[in-house]
């Protein structure tokens, strides 16, 4: 969605090529003028559509702490949550990071997200902290109406029950059994995975 603003401006531009290639024909001395307009034009637009859109504070967080991401997380532009979800998602898979009480709490809140493009990082990242307090907004994610939200839900609760096996949560192992035998083959392979991440030995 970064691309969407600069591509509308670009395409814009496109258009106006024919009108100025008919005004070179027709009054050559002209166009130079009209063209220094239009790239003046151009330049200050991209300038305004970056001083408001989001992407100073979400470049901001690919390098910020757990405790700023938490804060993001309950921003009130979905690109900042997203961000923040994502950042999260990928410092806790490489274990960068000890997840603080505050933002497995932020986590937890963003599986239900009205945006899905945060709840799709929230849901596996809720499931890195380890975090108990996770596992029923996981469970229900697992119904969510967009499947990439419920396969990364599954994902999440391998996370949650990495490595317990025969003591891990039973409604998570029956709700993943369940999901692996009776889902669409895509989110099937994210289920069957996090039971293998759950008792590798069993699966």
């Amino acid at each position: 969605y970064w691309v969407g603003a600069p591509f509308i401006l670009g395409l814009l531009f496109g258009i106006l090529c024919v009108p100025v290639a008919l005004l070179y024909r027709t009054a050559p001395r002209a166009t130079p003028r009209v063209m220094s307009a239009l790239l003046a034009i151009g330049a200050a637009s991209l300038i305004l559509l970056y001083l408001r859109s989001p992407l100073r504070d979400v470049w901001a967080l690919r390098t910020a702490p757990p405790d700023e991401i938490a804060i993001a997380l309950s921003d009130t532009r979905a690109e900042v949550r997203h961000a923040a979800a994502q950042r999260a998602y990928q410092a806790l898979r490489k274990r960068a990071w000890t997840s603080p009480p505050a933002l497995s709490r932020a986590l937890t809140a963003a599986i239900a997200d009205s945006d899905m493009r945060v709840r799709l990082w929230a849901a596996p990242a809720a499931g890195l902290t380890r975090d108990e307090q996770a596992r029923a907004t996981l469970l229900a994610a697992l119904e969510d109406p967009e499947l990439l939200v419920r396969y990364r839900a599954a994902e999440g609760l391998g996370w949650l029950d990495a490595g317990k096996r025969s003591t891990a949560h039973r409604e998570t192992t029956r709700q993943l059994e369940q999901m692996a035998r009776t889902a669409s083959w895509y989110e099937a392979a994210y289920a069957l995975e996090a039971l293998r991440r759950i008792d590798p030995e069993k699966w």
